[in-house]
């Protein structure tokens, strides 16, 4: 599902041809199990941000104004602090305090670490998977040649 940007697609396609500026305000995976967890938040950002950037390398290839800037939603989670809200964070399909990329402590999550198959110390002295899409995201946009892979860019 995360891969599948047809209707982000079709509303920036509309907006581009407006020649204004525009951004993706926010994006985020909660790590708040059923909906996610922190396997699932990292798949999120891995898939939806090479999906994302391969509709911005065809944006470019057909000449579309590009988004101005992305957000990442949200740095660190941010429990409830009323009844209400702490009743709703069990109850809802979509927990907004559960999307940070830090637990609220400030403990880091898997997306800020290396790969989850390392030990713990070599992990942490590897580029973290944000570091890694980050720098996909501003290598420059290009279409893969053929037999290329998608990821050497």
């Amino acid at each position: 599902m995360v891969k599948q940007t047809g209707l982000l697609r079709g509303a920036f396609e509309r907006i581009a041809s407006w020649d204004k500026d525009y951004e993706l305000g926010e994006v985020g995976m909660p790590d708040k199990l059923p909906w996610g967890g922190e396997k699932s938040q990292r798949f999120f950002y891995d898939s939806f941000f090479r999906a994302y950037k391969q509709m911005m390398v065809d944006f470019r290839s057909r000449g579309l104004k590009l988004p101005s800037q992305v957000g990442f939603y949200e740095a660190i989670d941010e429990p409830p602090r009323t009844l209400k809200g702490k009743i709703l964070r069990k109850l809802t399909p979509f927990p907004e305090h559960d999307f940070g990329m830090r637990q609220a402590d400030g403990r880091r999550k898997s997306v800020l670490e290396g790969s989850p198959h390392l030990p713990a110390e070599e992990r942490s002295a590897r580029p973290s998977q944000l570091e890694k899409i980050i720098s996909y995201l501003r290598a420059p946009m290009r279409r893969p040649e053929k037999g290329e892979d998608a990821e050497d860019e």
